[in-house]
């Protein structure tokens, strides 16, 4: 796979909707989609491996229905999540992670593995909370002249072309 972007998954709502997120973007962009499922050892957890297969299963099916006749490949590993993920992203176009997982706290506006690979990443990391109801024809980036946010505004350039929002 060439040129992808990668989805981390961890069986959460959220989690869903980034892999619906990334499934129409990868569709819309023709890149194909690497999903990405990180078991971390714990002292006191279930068969973690077993379980993660179960999450890259579900979504890798949900993927492949939206994706269309985008390449859909799946991954799981083991290690700290956010070094995996972190690493990962060298090789993607971009990452997307739901806005937070299953542990914490459900108030957060971002989990910590969130805010982790956001500020580590090689590549662009969207943040999905949800998908919304309605479509918006506008793609939106803060810019202040900075390499970053040079970064980001090649990004959403890139973004509003493949929604034919730009020319």
């Amino acid at each position: 796979m060439a040129r992808y972007i990668m989805v981390g998954v961890d069986g959460s709502a959220p989690a869903t909707a980034a892999v619906e997120w990334a499934a129409a973007d990868a569709r819309r962009r023709r890149l194909g989609l690497r999903i990405v499922h990180v078991c971390e050892q714990r002292p006191y957890g279930r068969d973690t491996m077993e379980y993660g297969s179960r999450i890259l299963a579900s979504a890798g099916a949900r993927a492949r229905e939206l994706a269309g006749d985008v390449e859909v490949n799946t991954a799981l590993l083991s290690g700290n999540v956010i070094d995996i993920l972190i690493g990962e992203s060298a090789g993607a176009d971009s990452v997307v992670l739901g806005c937070r997982g299953l542990g914490g706290f459900a108030g957060m506006v971002v989990g910590s593995v969130g805010l982790g690979v956001a500020g580590h990443a090689a590549e662009p990391v969207v943040i999905v909370r949800r998908l919304p109801e309605i479509q918006h024809d506008r793609v939106v980036v803060g810019y202040d002249g900075s390499g970053h946010s040079e970064a980001a505004m090649r990004y959403a350039v890139d973004q509003a072309r493949a929604r034919g929002e730009a020319s």
